[in-house]
């Protein structure tokens, strides 16, 4: 297919972030690794460029999620601590500036999260989508998955949301999946109720959830 021929090299992800989508979404035939690829940093936070970072539902969570706003917003505090001391080198068009995509399928834990990060940057406009820390070496970008299609982010935090007896709904698409997981060029952090996609009776969900370390 066109997409396969287009997609065959790609180079904007680490490796271990293209991996799943190249496995489960392509067969391995397309989304190689580009040899070209510096992805090289000594940010020590997590023990791969791919992880999960398990959020217990205590409750039936569908549209937003409280818990994941909190998790996130506190992972996004401590890597400003280190873009802060640390510019980035690899992409001199990028100014030293490291960018930070924000991302969930729902337009309601979309806008909690615009409201936790303008908190957190001491913005009273708590519906900006985009924020120019140059005195921190960051920028960070708060979007739907839908809306962040085409773009891309050194560190991508994706917001899963949902836990509990809710259904999958419009989030079980593989296209939709896809575009979330290969959005990151350094780290993607995906944030969610690991048990709930386990058993979510979506095999990719259940194969994400199972392999993410």
């Amino acid at each position: 297919s066109t997409r396969s021929v287009l997609l065959e090299y790609q180079g904007r992800m680490h490796p271990a972030i293209s991996e799943f989508s190249r496995k489960y979404l392509y067969n391995n035939e397309a989304l190689r690794d580009s040899s070209k690829l510096n992805r090289v940093w000594d940010y020590r936070e997590y023990a791969d460029r791919a992880v999960w970072k398990n959020v217990c539902g205590k409750k039936n969570c569908e549209r937003d999620n409280d818990e994941e706003v909190r998790v996130i917003t506190d992972e996004i505090s401590k890597f400003i601590g280190y873009a802060t001391q640390n510019p980035k080198k690899q992409d001199a068009e990028d100014n030293g500036v490291w960018s930070i995509a924000v991302l969930t399928y729902y337009k309601k834990q979309e806008a909690k999260l615009k409201q936790a990060i303008a908190l957190m940057v001491n913005n009273s406009n708590r519906n900006r989508s985009f924020y120019e820390l140059k005195d921190k070496n960051v920028q960070i970008m708060i979007y739907s998955v839908d809306k962040f299609q085409g773009k891309e982010a050194d560190v991508v935090f994706l917001s899963m949301v949902k836990s509990g007896e809710v259904g999958l709904g419009f989030m079980d698409s593989p296209n939709r999946l896809n575009v979330a997981l290969t959005r990151a060029k350094f780290q993607r952090v995906i944030v969610g109720d690991r048990d709930y996609f386990l058993h979510s009776k979506n095999y990719l969900f259940e194969e994400l959830a199972g392999e993410e370390k």
